[in-house]
């Protein structure tokens, strides 16, 4: 994610990270099942915080959707000091009720962080769909 803060961009699909677009939903698959994602922050200035969204789009049969699904709060010294301080946090995970239906259309995941710009972050967005 190198986007300024506030601004949704399209999360590359390649396993390179060279290859932005839709995911083609296989023939046959109805609902997305579940939702995965993992978040890493590659700087953590103190005394911040960001939200982390995901949007999913163009193959939803309810339209777009917005879902936060990460948030950092870091508070340790002051200033402009950034920390290098490893943390660790487990993917977030959202399993829909029912599932979200699908209109057989490609879904085209986009994302953006509010808050303090918290460098170069990495988004990793996996769909099961069934």
């Amino acid at each position: 994610m190198t986007q300024a803060t506030a601004v949704f961009a399209v999360v590359e699909t390649g396993a390179d990270g060279s290859t932005a677009g839709p995911i083609e939903v296989p023939r046959g698959k109805k609902f997305i099942t579940k939702i995965k994602v993992s978040v890493v922050p590659n700087a953590q200035p103190v005394v911040t915080g960001a939200n982390f969204i995901i949007k999913l789009s163009g193959g939803l049969a309810e339209g777009e959707q917005e879902i936060v699904c990460y948030s950092t709060q870091y508070e340790e010294g002051g200033g402009t000091v950034t920390s290098t301080k490893v943390n660790k946090s487990k993917p977030f995970e959202l399993t829909p009720p029912g599932g979200m239906m699908l209109n057989g259309n490609d879904i085209v995941i986009n994302a953006a962080y509010v808050g303090t710009d918290p460098g170069t972050p990495s988004i990793s967005v996996t769909l099961e769909l069934s």
